[in-house]
């Protein structure tokens, strides 16, 4: 899903929301996730640590999201 808001959403705005460190958040935050559910799918005995750092990066990526704006289409999801 969060792939899709980068390459439907901001790649059409443009400006801030391809900036680079941003870009680099949201494909973070979307790498985090996918991690999680993969442990989480399989009852790994490790996946609150994975959960932690994917809060703490989904966290960061939706602070960057704010400092861009226009996130009313991110916030619908």
């Amino acid at each position: 899903m969060l792939n899709e808001m980068l390459t439907s959403h901001c790649l059409s705005e443009g400006g801030a929301h391809v900036e680079q460190t941003h870009v680099k958040l949201m494909l973070d935050c979307a790498a985090a996730c996918a991690a999680c559910i993969d442990l989480m799918s399989r009852n790994s005995d490790h996946h609150v640590h994975y959960c932690k750092a994917c809060a703490e990066i989904c966290k960061a990526c939706a602070d960057s999201c704010e400092q861009v704006g226009n996130i009313g289409k991110c916030v619908e999801y």
